[in-house]
């Protein structure tokens, strides 16, 4: 009897695998086993593991594998950051960020989550996932006003790129936002840097004159002034916001 419920749990898991196209991954919670039988069905996921069936990823991940003439794929990485993200309050930032804004050609080895607690990193799917606390509650605010705000923030960081490239691009990306965000994007940026508050009153500034800045204006110490190394062809009121 044993035996038959065994089976059939893996029949089960076996006919929902098989429908999902190759790359894809699976958890177990996906699979909607009933109450009661979670641990036939991960005894069954570990025997699908041993035949090749589906490979494991981490603990309660798995994927269908892609095979070739040279063996098993690795499930794509935006699966798997999208897994990483998916019901958590994260984004992420850093050079993976960056790249897929087009200001920089970098493609980074190791995936940077900004979360709202820490994690230890971790290595999954063929990818490094490092985490760090974000600046704000990423649930308050959308993942791509908080990207462009970090890369405003690390503007003069960023790989294979100069401030004045970077810039060019974070202002289009900005001028393209609906209107909501940008002044989502400028409430935000009350608490990064001054130097971040800076570039985005200069760069809202220029692009909508209509959103209100006057509070983050506020925010800036008058005496001070911030060495980014940005052409007045780039930010052409870059002196009233005592950039340089």
């Amino acid at each position: 009897m044993y035996i038959e419920y065994m089976k059939s749990i893996a029949e089960t898991i076996k006919q929902k695998i098989d429908v999902l196209p190759p790359g894809s991954l699976l958890r177990q919670r996906d699979i909607q086993i009933p109450a009661g039988k979670d641990l036939a069905a991960a005894k069954a996921l570990s025997r699908l593991v041993k035949k090749g069936y589906i490979e494991r990823l981490e603990r309660g991940l798995y994927y269908k594998p892609e095979i070739t003439e040279y063996g098993s794929l690795l499930p794509k990485s935006s699966l798997v950051i999208n897994d990483i993200l998916v019901n958590k309050q994260a984004y992420v930032t850093g050079t993976s960020a960056f790249n897929r804004f087009g200001i920089t050609t970098q493609i980074p080895s190791t995936i940077v989550i900004a979360a709202n607690s820490y994690r230890k990193p971790r290595k999954i799917g063929g990818l490094t996932v490092r985490y760090r606390r974000s600046i704000l509650k990423t649930g308050n605010y959308s993942a791509e006003v908080l990207q462009l705000l970090d890369a405003l923030r690390a503007i003069k960081k960023i790989p294979d790129t100069e401030p004045n490239e970077a810039l060019i691009i974070i202002k289009s990306i900005i001028q393209k936002l609906p209107e909501s965000q940008k002044i989502e994007l400028v409430d935000a940026a009350m608490e990064y840097t001054p130097s971040t508050r800076a570039l985005v009153c200069a760069i809202v500034e220029l692009t909508s004159p209509d959103i209100d800045i006057q509070k983050l204006s506020d925010s800036l110490n008058p005496f001070s002034s911030y060495n980014i190394g940005i052409t007045d062809t780039v930010l052409p009121n870059k002196y009233k916001w005592k950039i340089r």
